[in-house]
């Protein structure tokens, strides 16, 4: 079983995410490293605007990176948010289920 899916939205902009590599209640699931992944939803965002990604579940801790740096993110009931910049934005999220992975190429 996978985690519910999530949609990330930036000013008046929205997409559905890819899923990464997750565990979630009675499945582990390995992806393609997000850079390999020509599947990957493209999301325009001026560089430092708010990105959100809305959840099917109130997420803890939430690790967002874009290529390989850390950025800030931020948690408010069932969205995590975090500033733009380009690359692929990689959300890890631990929920009821397990933990999940979430993609969004930024441009």
């Amino acid at each position: 079983m996978a985690p519910p899916p999530a949609w990330a939205e930036s000013g008046t902009r929205a997409v559905w995410a890819a899923f990464g590599s997750y565990c979630w209640k009675t499945a582990c699931v390995d992806m393609l490293p997000p850079a390999g992944r020509p599947d990957l939803p493209g999301l325009r965002a001026r560089a430092g605007s708010l990105v959100r990604l809305h959840l099917g579940f109130v997420p803890r801790s939430p690790i967002v990176t874009i290529g390989a740096r850390r950025v800030t993110a931020t948690i408010a009931g069932r969205v995590v948010a975090w500033r733009a910049r380009a690359g692929i934005a990689d959300v890890r999220v631990k929920g009821p289920g397990g933990s999940a992975s979430y993609l969004v190429r930024l441009r």
